[in-house]
């Protein structure tokens, strides 16, 4: 029950926020705001795989998130649509494409070790693909890149 609540109220206090997944590069974006672009897209990503299809952490936002109003609830409804996404990478494997090919915001999946977390690719050179970690004390995780496979998120916001 605790976790249910806590994921619940995460969701709640990015949802309050207004933290969105923000998939196009804006003209002339700098890297500072390149940055910020996609440590909000990985909060997203990371938001929508701790939800998953827990329907007892679903219901729970609902009802914080949705007693505003309808059109409240897409915002929900997306970070849903996200996870459906990431279970699809993890166990299709069909849009997946080689990480020596990588860039800024791309999704990367472990070929080998399925149950580490998705993540977001913040870079790649040097062989390996530098993706980020939401983590206080280390911001960023390198693997190699033929370890990696990447693959592209898709908004259904229109």
């Amino acid at each position: 029950m605790i976790k249910c609540v806590s994921y619940s109220f995460l969701l709640w206090l990015a949802w309050d926020c207004g933290l969105t997944l923000n998939l196009k590069k804006p003209f002339m974006e700098t890297p500072a705001q390149q940055k910020v672009r996609l440590h909000q897209n990985a909060m997203i990503l990371t938001l929508a795989q701790i939800i998953d299809d827990d329907e007892v952490v679903i219901d729970e936002a609902k009802q914080s998130i949705g007693s505003l109003t309808t059109s409240e609830m897409d915002w929900l409804k997306e970070i849903q649509r996200i996870a459906q996404q990431c279970d699809s990478m993890k166990q299709d494997g069909s849009t997946l494409e080689p990480a020596t090919g990588a860039v800024p915001g791309d999704i990367a999946v472990h070929k080998t070790q399925k149950d580490l977390a998705l993540r977001v690719v913040s870079h790649r050179g040097s062989g390996q693909v530098v993706l980020i970690k939401l983590n206080k004390d280390k911001d960023s995780i390198a693997y190699k890149a033929d370890h990696m496979a990447v693959s592209k998120l898709t908004s259904g916001i229109r």
